[in-house]
């Protein structure tokens, strides 16, 4: 377990198997991934962002995290770095 969270019961969810109808906000790693959602739920448009377009962090860098797999643990800690940053001003916008 690293950064205090235990993902042992984590399990992903297809787009198809989920209520994405009734969510309230739809966040995104990626600008590609956004697209995606938005092609297929038009009508999903307005509460669907990218992480960093919503916290409004970092946007001159762009508006996806980067995907670590495949690299070294010092890319996973900078993407877990960004999240971290993101998540904790999506709560504070969210309060």
């Amino acid at each position: 377990m690293k950064c205090g969270i235990d993902l042992r019961l984590h399990k992903a969810t297809s787009i198809s198997d989920s209520n994405i109808n009734d969510m309230d906000l739809i966040l995104c790693a990626t600008v590609n991934h956004k697209n995606f959602i938005t092609s297929m739920f038009p009508h999903l448009k307005d509460k669907t962002f990218t992480i960093k377009e919503y916290a409004e962090y970092d946007l001159e860098n762009g508006l996806d995290i980067s995907d670590p797999w495949g690299y070294g643990l010092a890319v996973y800690r900078k993407c877990a770095s960004v999240l971290d940053i993101c998540i904790d001003k999506i709560i504070k916008k969210a309060n």
